[in-house]
């Protein structure tokens, strides 16, 4: 997205009042006073937060689980570092169509129809070079036609449904790529929630398992001693 559509964009997705008012991605924000331009531009009124327990879905193709992270990130880097917290993930890897297709079905399902997401996808190594913050490498791309399109002072990080989400284009299709900056733009704040995606559940089960008799363990040393 160019930031010369920014104001298109502005007037396309927020009606500024000063009471809170909903986004598309289901983040709140609040008005502020008016630059010296006269326009008015959103900031987050309160960061929404999930099930600090993830609730992962099981893709039987690849036997991958997906889950969203905890909290709505304006910072690419902070929702690849929350995805990393679990034993082997990463932000979500698409690797094909069928990829595509199921997490379009799991994650913009009814009311989530218009919701945007931080994937795995960056440009942070080699600008130009788009990988997976998993290592996968590209073998499928979905960008938005005319995407990644490189807005300064430079956009680095993949997001999902962008263009649908906030219907911006009337030939938006659900699910494409854009690129966004990996961290807070320079006129203003959005919060997205990321894809998360795991090999495996065994892990980090047996981490939480292993956690729990320790700490039964000690409780019950306590209580002798």
């Amino acid at each position: 997205m160019r930031l010369s559509d920014w104001g298109r964009a502005e007037n396309a997705v927020f009606i500024y009042l000063h009471a809170p008012h909903p986004r598309p991605n289901g983040m709140t924000s609040v008005s502020m006073p008016p630059r010296s331009d006269g326009r008015r531009f959103p900031i987050p009124r309160h960061r929404r937060s999930r099930s600090a327990s993830p609730n992962w879905v099981h893709w039987p193709s690849n036997g991958h689980y997906y889950a969203l992270t905890s909290v709505a990130h304006t910072n690419w880097f902070n929702a690849e570092a929350e995805a990393a917290s679990h034993a082997g993930g990463h932000l979500v890897s698409i690797n094909g169509i069928a990829e595509q297709a199921f997490i379009e079905a799991t994650f913009l399902a009814g009311n989530s129809r218009s919701n945007i997401y931080w994937i795995g996808l960056n440009d942070i190594v080699s600008d130009g070079t788009w990988i997976w913050s998993s290592g996968e490498p590209m073998t499928y791309t979905n960008w938005e036609p005319g995407e990644p399109n490189n807005a300064p002072p430079g956009e680095d990080a993949g997001v999902l449904n962008w263009y649908y989400g906030l219907g911006q284009l009337a030939s938006a299709q659900p699910g494409r790529w854009n690129d966004w900056f990996t961290a807070d733009p320079p006129n203003d704040v959005y919060w997205f929630f990321g894809i998360m995606e795991v090999p495996s559940l065994v892990q980090h089960f047996t981490l939480l398992a292993t956690d729990a008799v320790s700490n039964d363990g000690g409780d019950s040393r306590g209580a002798r001693g």
